[in-house]
């Protein structure tokens, strides 16, 4: 079997053969010894933790050696596409995996922070469930439904994933593949951990519900409840962090809500003066430059945005902060792995525009 690495360089993709994919490392990038710059190919190397010297390859050297001089061009035409709103993008990347079955599950590839394989002897066995000792920090692991402990030093495939320097370990059987589908979910679940199922490649992949793990990893037990809210109802989800931005979309648009993300309350303003609507605004309090707070008061002093119902999402749950939203115009305040508050606050808000109507 031949292993192919994808190279994704502006609108063109490479496939580069390889011998074997080892595992994958966070690193930092120094420049090249002046003794190397004559190889074009790499822009860099780094020393991992065990000494050993890595090179790291240049994607446009590798281009302009396929024959490729355009490649430069097309970047630029790349950039241009990502400033576009995130709902204007047509695809997801999405990781297939097994875990209890041989049926295939998916998850946002943007949620996952690394994929490991981790010897089995190294889970450490607790009141709460398994530990790893990872990163020198202890992770919490957890199994999902079907999957079994591997024995001895067997290697045991692990989803990892991180937030505000926290990280929650997954484990599963096996690591299938990665894909760029369109996401519409088909078919709706109430199941735990379960978001529904959709197609990738003509076959049906189950969807994961990723804040179903998290919480429980990090001590918060998520409850599972789908809305029966009307179906149309347009969420503007405001959060700087990608990792939430990820989670939480997948949970929305699998409830029937039509989603748009901003990564800012910045971004979010732009929006509004280019004359965007929405039933419910979603929105962080804890964000660099604009907080949420101060983007609610923006919000609220303007007539075309002022009715908006607002829900506040935080990782903190003081009453001096919560009574600080409330001043500010949110309606709702929502803790960040809480899916079934998040999902009642959503249907009130949305029966209270109907109601209206």
């Amino acid at each position: 079997m031949t292993t192919v690495a994808v190279l994704e360089l502006g609108t063109r993709l490479f496939g580069l053969l390889v011998d074997d994919v080892l595992r994958t490392e966070e690193i930092v990038v120094k420049p090249k010894a002046s003794v190397l710059r004559q190889l074009s190919v790499f822009s860099g190397n780094t020393i991992l933790g065990d000494g050993s010297v890595i090179m790291i390859i240049d994607p446009p050297a590798l281009a302009h050696l396929a024959g490729v001089d355009d490649i430069r061009r097309d970047s630029g035409a790349v950039l241009a596409e990502t400033q576009t709103r995130p709902e204007e993008k047509e695809t997801v990347p999405l990781l297939l995996f097994r875990a209890g079955s041989r049926s295939r599950k998916a998850v946002p590839l943007a949620l996952v922070a690394r994929l490991e394989e981790i010897p089995a002897s190294e889970f450490e066995a607790c009141e709460e469930g398994y530990v790893l000792r990872y990163r020198d920090s202890l992770m919490p692991v957890l199994f999902m439904d079907g999957v079994e402990k591997r024995p001895g030093d067997d290697l045991q495939p692990v989803l990892v994933f991180s937030e505000d320097g926290r990280s929650v370990g997954l484990a599963i059987d096996e690591i299938v593949d990665v894909v760029e589908e369109k996401f519409s979910m088909e078919i709706h679940s109430r199941t735990p951990g379960v978001l529904g199922a959709c197609l990738v490649g003509g076959e049906v992949v189950e969807v994961v519900d990723i804040s179903h793990y998290v919480g429980e990893g990090l001590g918060q037990r998520i409850l599972m409840k789908e809305s029966d809210v009307a179906r149309a109802q347009k969420v503007l989800l405001v959060d700087d962090s990608q990792f939430f931005r990820n989670m939480l979309a997948p949970l929305l648009s699998a409830n029937g809500y039509d989603v748009t993300l901003a990564g800012s309350g910045h971004e979010a303003l732009e929006l509004k003066e280019e004359g965007w609507r929405f039933d419910v605004i979603v929105s962080d309090l804890e964000m660099p430059e604009l907080d949420g707070i101060g983007f609610a008061e923006r919000i609220k002093s303007d007539p075309h945005w002022a009715e908006i119902p607002l829900v506040a999402l935080s990782s903190h749950t003081s009453p001096r902060l919560i009574a600080r939203t409330r001043a500010a115009g949110f309606t709702h305040y929502v803790g960040k792995f809480d899916r079934q508050k998040l999902m009642d606050a959503l249907e009130a808000c949305c029966s209270r525009w109907e109601a209206a109507a």
